[in-house]
């Protein structure tokens, strides 16, 4: 089994210098201001120290959750009238956990302390209302500074995917006229022409009707070779009108060799997928697998939701007993569907190979996309 990489959801503790040189820096000018306050007060300041850096250890925690949060279940991709609302109850259970640790700890030492300080201010307060007090102005303060830190790493991861997009977008422009090429000179090689013409041909003296449907059909797959290969993106259920018509030609040439089976989750129709890939599937599933055999041979698709909100496609087809030829002859053409894959998804996609004495299979999965 040859598998290709998966999607990086990211490690708790971020690899990167940018994060820690940001958020070490707003520690830092946090810590400044908090130092000058314990100076020029002179009083609390055992308890002034050790609340602010228990704070900034707590903060820090908290963050790499909420950081983990975001990217462990791709809140970028979220819409915004969703987002909004999930960050802010996110910096509000880290802004409670943060509180509720920080005085959990703090309080059982230094609450008489606090409370002889308060009472010069305030004679008739109460442990419990100082602890009330404290707790809900630690609390505003802290779901402050986490909404900031939040805007700022989202704004942030923003920026650079869009950087990071706008670059795999040059790239695949770039790379776009080669793959063009690619899938024209696929569509429109002269064997495949040949075998649909010559099918056609004999039809015509068998049943004119078919014969004028078959070349229909035809005429329909070559224009939507040619129209999809200027588009980055179709809807699957416009890639599967394809592939039933690409499937009703290569029965011209395989008849009864070949069964197809094919099942498209309802779900999934409108999702957005790159154009032909499924069909560079099929046409390899046939040609190096079904049109192999000297039997009947089943070709079986079926696309599906994940549970973790992914589009799964999966195609399989009976193959010879040949395997190692068969995976050779292969591995150009799903090498160059990985690449696409890692251009247009990055490290979002994964492209895996199945295979055993009688079926060879190849499940890709994507993000799920659909049109605005």
């Amino acid at each position: 089994m040859k598998q290709y990489p998966a999607n990086e959801s990211g490690s708790f503790l971020p690899k990167q210098k940018r994060f820690w040189a940001y958020h070490g820096s707003g520690l830092g000018l946090l810590s400044i201001v908090q130092a000058l306050i314990i100076l020029q007060r002179n009083q609390l300041v055992a308890f002034d120290f050790i609340a602010h850096n228990l704070w900034c250890l707590l903060f820090t925690l908290a963050m790499l959750g909420l950081r983990w949060v975001y990217k462990k279940y791709s809140w970028g991709a979220m819409r915004t009238i969703k987002l909004i609302p999930s960050i802010i109850l996110a910096n509000m259970v880290a802004s409670i956990s943060i509180v509720v640790v920080m005085f959990g700890l703090l309080l059982p030492f230094y609450l008489p302390e606090l409370l002889e300080h308060t009472r010069h201010y305030e004679p008739e307060i109460t442990a419990n209302g100082l602890t009330i007090k404290a707790v809900i102005g630690n609390f505003l303060q802290s779901m402050l500074f986490t909404l900031i830190w939040a805007f700022i790493y989202i704004s942030d991861s923003y920026l650079r995917r869009a950087k990071e997009a706008e670059f795999r977008a040059l790239r695949y422009e770039n790379s776009l006229k080669e793959a063009q090429l690619a899938n024209l000179a696929g569509q429109l090689n002269p064997h495949f022409l040949f075998n649909a013409l010559n099918n056609i041909r004999f039809l015509i003296h068998e049943s004119a009707e078919r014969a004028d449907n078959a070349l229909t059909t035809l005429s329909e797959v070559l224009r939507h070779s040619l129209k999809t290969n200027a588009s980055e993106k179709i809807t699957l259920q416009q890639e599967m009108e394809f592939i039933q018509k690409y499937l009703e030609i290569a029965a011209l040439q395989l008849e009864h060799r070949l069964m197809a089976k094919v099942q498209v989750s309802a779900q999934v129709e409108g999702c957005l997928v790159p154009p032909l890939l499924l069909q560079m599937l099929v046409e390899n599933a046939i040609k190096h697998g079904i049109d192999q055999l000297p039997e009947p041979g089943l070709l079986d698709i079926q696309i599906n939701p994940t549970q973790d909100a992914r589009l799964a496609i999966q195609v399989v087809n009976d193959k010879p007993e040949q395997e190692s030829q068969l995976v050779a002859k292969l591995g150009i053409g799903l090498n160059n569907i990985r690449s696409r894959l890692q251009l247009m998804y990055g490290n979002d996609a994964e492209l895996e190979i199945q295979h055993d004495t009688r079926t060879f299979a190849v499940n890709i999965t994507l993000p799920m996309e659909f049109s605005a």
